[in-house]
């Protein structure tokens, strides 16, 4: 049985990473046969390809590719945790019950 190697994917490979796509049901729009996809792909990190007998046999994206960031969470409700209420944790109108300001 032949060696399998890792190595670094480049711009000749592409049509070796898309006949694998489509062997293995992957070759919709934005999938492993997509030219576009691929270069969207090679500019986010290293695309990884394995060979054997001289014949790339799969590929792998990067480990993470960049996403939008994230919102911010909203701000927290007054009625969420007393400890958040402007006026003291015990009560909307302050202080603790039977010892008002």
């Amino acid at each position: 049985m032949p060696e399998t190697f890792i190595r670094n994917a480049n711009l000749a490979d592409y049509p070796a990473i898309a006949a694998v796509a489509v062997a293995t049901g992957q070759d919709e729009e934005w999938g492993g046969a997509d030219p576009a996809y691929l270069d969207y792909l090679m500019n986010c990190g290293r695309v990884v390809v394995a060979t054997s007998a001289g014949s790339v046999t799969g590929s792998a994206p990067p480990c993470s590719t960049p996403a939008a960031p994230s919102p911010p969470p909203p701000p927290p409700s007054r009625e969420a945790s007393p400890a958040t209420w402007p006026d003291g944790p015990y009560s909307r109108t302050g202080g603790v019950p039977g010892h008002e300001r």
